[in-house]
């Protein structure tokens, strides 16, 4: 009764620039399921029986204010009801499945002026979230890969981004800080990028 809705995203690579200005390459080894949106509302209180969001009014819209222990609680409770693992995935495979095979910054290519065609953000929302969804998919059918909230990924933040691999950089320190990825309503296209 959740409807949650998933879409595989094979094995593949990408190039990102590292912290040196050259590029890397990022290979993604094994292939992963990721949600088509981002998570809304009525879709985490089902999962969790909580309302922690500050923008209310239509359950459509993506739930915020979650931590990153609740993100990872309520992957937790899916892999338990489902018998399946269920995660955040990491940094790299959150990147990939953003950019959709586009060599560009973004899921459309390089253009700015597209951007509003695929993204909540400051030009174009009233400092609140849109419900997910409707925006344009990117390439591989994922909503709302930039813009609206932030959206957690399983990594320890780290200034060099992800790992080559593609894997998670796990940390032993539960107090570690954690990695999000592609900005929010208040961002601005550069902030998308």
């Amino acid at each position: 009764g959740e409807g949650l809705d998933f879409v595989y995203v094979g094995p593949g690579s990408y190039t990102t620039p590292g912290t040196d200005g050259a590029k890397r390459q990022i290979r993604i080894e094994r292939g992963f399921w990721m949600g088509v949106t981002e998570v809304p509302q009525r879709q985490w209180k089902l999962l969790t029986g909580s309302a922690p969001s500050r923008f209310v009014g239509n359950a459509e819209r993506p739930v915020e204010r979650v931590s990153w222990n609740d993100a990872m609680e309520a992957c937790r409770q899916l892999s338990a009801r489902f018998g399946a693992t269920v995660r955040l995935p990491s940094e790299a495979e959150w990147t990939y499945a953003s950019l959709a095979g586009s060599k560009g910054p973004w899921c459309f290519g390089d253009d700015p002026a597209q951007l509003e065609k695929f993204a909540w953000f400051d030009d174009n929302t009233s400092d609140s979230t849109a419900p997910v969804g409707l925006k344009r998919p990117n390439a591989w059918g994922l909503f709302d890969m930039h813009g609206n909230v932030y959206e957690w990924c399983a990594d320890a933040y780290s200034p060099e981004g992800e790992t080559a691999a593609g894997s998670p950089r796990v940390a032993a320190d539960p107090q570690a800080t954690r990695a999000l990825r592609r900005g929010d309503i208040a961002g601005s296209a550069e902030d998308e990028s």
